[in-house]
C-alpha cells in the first residue's frame, strides 16, 4: 500500500487520467474531489461491496425476471395525453 500525505487543495494522479483532490479536513472526515473521466465508475467501498455481493446473488439465482416495459422518449410523447 502507498501511503502520502496530501494538505488541502493537494491532489493525486492515479492513472494519467484520475485526480483525486483533498477538498477539506475536519477532524476525522476528510472530504475528497474526484475528476475522472465518466466511463470510469466511483464508488464508496461500503456501496461497491453491496453492488458487488447483489451482482453475485442475482448470478446465483438462474430464474430470470421479466423487467416491465419503459417507452422510449419518442413513444410517450407519441401517446394521446389524458
Amino acid at each position: 500500500m502507498l501511503v502520502i500525505t496530501r494538505r488541502e487543495g493537494e491532489s493525486v494522479i492515479l492513472n494519467d487520467n484520475i485526480e483525486v483532490i483533498v477538498l477539506s479536513v475536519d477532524g476525522a472526515q476528510i472530504r475528497l474531489g474526484f475528476n475522472a473521466p465518466q466511463s470510469v465508475l466511483i464508488h464508496r467501498k461500503e456501496l461497491y461491496e453491496r453492488i458487488q455481493r447483489a451482482n453475485r446473488e442475482a448470478a446465483a439465482n438462474k430464474q430470470t425476471t421479466r423487467l416491465p416495459h419503459f417507452p422510449k422518449p419518442s413513444e410517450s410523447a407519441n401517446s394521446p395525453s389524458a
